[in-house]
């Protein structure tokens, strides 16, 4: 066998060998086919949803980070940039090492990653992530349950659960000195 017919059947062979980890690299959730096309009809905040449920159909934590990308941009258009930044940090903790290309978004959602970046970056260089604003978190819970909007996105801006810890049978919490407040009113 000559030496250009060895190299035609090892390129072959390694192009076999290699073709399902790429496929595998590209593979998509259900959720995720109809949330493009969702996205594709302009029907972002459908596409929100079904990303959001697509997140549930992978353990990957690449393939998740990539979705929390595709809700932020999502979001984006829709104008809730602090969602974007939300669904950026958890990206960025799903994928520390995660990538955007700048040439496929606009530069100001590029602008927002970046900040993410920096900020999660920053928060682990110093031993952890800072401890989130109590008024912001349920100023955002609050609004996002009237709205029935992105609850996921809110409760991640805790995600250490370091703030609140709701109680299923006062519907309140505990701050850090055990002290209870009323948050969320009960219904009946």
């Amino acid at each position: 066998m000559s030496s250009l017919n060895r190299l035609c059947c090892a390129f072959v062979l390694l192009s076999v060998l290699a073709l399902p980890f790429v496929v595998a690299a590209q593979e998509t959730t259900p959720s995720e086919e109809l949330a493009l096309d969702a996205y594709r009809k302009g029907e972002s905040e459908r596409a929100v949803e079904l990303y959001t449920a697509a997140l549930a159909e992978t353990e990957d934590p690449a393939h998740r980070a990539r979705i929390q990308v595709q809700i932020a941009w999502n979001l984006f258009t829709m104008g809730r940039t602090d969602e974007v930044r939300t669904h950026f940090r958890i990206a960025l903790t799903e994928e520390p090492n995660l990538n955007l290309p700048g040439d496929y978004y606009t530069p100001e959602f590029m602008e927002i990653f970046e900040q993410a970046r920096r900020t999660t970056y920053q928060a682990g260089a110093a031993g952890g992530a800072p401890l989130p604003d109590l008024d912001a978190t349920v100023t955002s819970i609050n609004d996002r349950i009237v709205s029935e909007a992105d609850l996921e996105g809110a409760l991640a801006d805790d995600p250490n659960d370091q703030l609140l810890i709701v109680h299923s049978d006062s519907g309140g919490h505990q701050n850090n000195n055990g002290e209870g407040h009323a948050i969320f009113p009960r219904t009946v």
